[in-house]
């Protein structure tokens, strides 16, 4: 089932620890039974807890993040490729939004709920630097950071990265509301179409009439590999419970064995092997005590779980081995960037004019 490049994928190896200025910061979600971040040889997440990177507490933007996003907004806004000459009035705030004045920087922040206003040393600033690297992933466009890329994939991932970056990449520019330009959309709003969280730092994609984030945009375009978070561009890759593999990342999750015509448990959208799956995971039944079996069907009632039938067995479906879909390799049209008053992607403003008269909206 495995094409023979795929130990060669598996075999690349996490940065050196000392080289990881994130290493040993402590998990958000697990608290203290984490021990501190150590990233995975392969996957983007701890090694101790399974939680990605941005799980945890990382205190500023990683250098190399900034540098992409510095690339990333440079074709299109050559005079603004910095945060830090585009009007920052006060620092107070981890970042601002270019061009405002002082006190326009504030009447936007007013708007945004309390615990994303990223100022300085505050919750908001940790959850500006979490969407940072959740919805532009360094390895969406650089190869750098992905794991054992093939020459010809490297050449399909910058050609990728280029055309998305030509045709698709923008940035809201924030002016007081009413502005006779068309596409304008009030700050609470301009939200991701897939995750509905705000467009960090103004930072979206459009694609068919909606405007996305990094992360999710990629996704429209090519598959994404649950294993390692990278796009998937290889000629093939594995499908199952409709989710996308790198043809050598389809194992389980715990213990790392191949599940390519083995039976496995889905659990949390994370593939596990049955020994696995059983010796972490398993129900216990009410009535004999015992383990239920990955295999056996169970039913459970007010939370207590039976055993339906003991030996009875279902067989999940294993991970199958499937060409690419072309609508999956396809590129992103020219004329989806199209941005006309009939297709634009934002609602009309809110409210009458006379109540948005003191707004802001952000311009695409």
């Amino acid at each position: 089932m495995f094409a023979r490049g795929s130990r060669r994928r598996r075999s690349g190896r996490a940065p050196p620890e000392a080289e990881d200025p994130d290493r040993g910061q402590p998990c958000n979600s697990c608290r203290e039974q984490c021990p501190g971040f150590l990233l995975h040889g392969w996957r983007k997440i701890c090694q101790h807890c399974k939680c990605p990177r941005e799980e945890h507490a990382v205190h500023t933007v990683p250098v190399d993040l900034e540098r992409i996003m510095c690339r990333l907004i440079s074709d299109f806004q050559r005079h603004s490729i910095s945060d830090d000459d585009s009007g920052c009035a006060s620092e107070e705030y981890a970042w601002v939004p270019p061009g405002l004045k002082p006190e326009q920087v504030y009447q936007f922040f007013s708007c945004l709920p309390e615990d994303k206003v990223p100022y300085v040393n505050s919750p908001g600033e940790k959850y500006r630097i979490k969407q940072l690297l959740h919805q532009l992933p360094p390895h969406d466009s650089e190869a750098q950071y992905c794991t054992a890329l093939e020459e010809e994939e490297k050449k399909e991932l910058r050609a990728f990265s280029q055309k998305r970056k030509r045709e698709n990449l923008g940035r809201g520019t924030v002016r007081i509301f009413p502005v006779t330009i068309t596409g304008a959309i009030c700050e609470e709003c301009f939200v991701c179409s897939t995750c509905r969280e705000l467009l960090v730092d103004l930072i979206y994609f459009y694609h068919a009439g909606k405007v996305y984030c990094g992360r999710h945009h990629a996704e429209r375009l090519r598959p994404r590999c649950q294993a390692c978070d990278e796009i998937i561009f290889s000629p093939e890759c594995t499908e199952a419970e409709g989710r996308h593999w790198h043809m050598g990342h389809f194992c389980c999750f715990e213990c790392e064995a191949s599940l390519g015509g083995q039976r496995y448990v889905m659990r949390q959208s994370r593939p596990h092997c049955c020994a696995c799956y059983e010796a972490r995971h398993a129900e216990y039944c009410d009535s004999c005590g015992e383990h239920i079996a990955s295999t056996a069907s169970f039913s459970t009632v007010e939370g207590a779980s039976e055993t339906a039938s003991k030996g009875t067995s279902t067989e999940p479906s294993p991970g199958e081995r499937i060409p690419l879909p072309p609508h999956l390799c396809r590129s992103v049209p020219a004329q989806d960037t199209a941005m006309e008053t009939s297709n634009s992607p934002f609602p009309p403003p809110p409210g009458n004019s006379r109540q948005s008269r003191d707004k802001n909206c952000i311009v695409a």
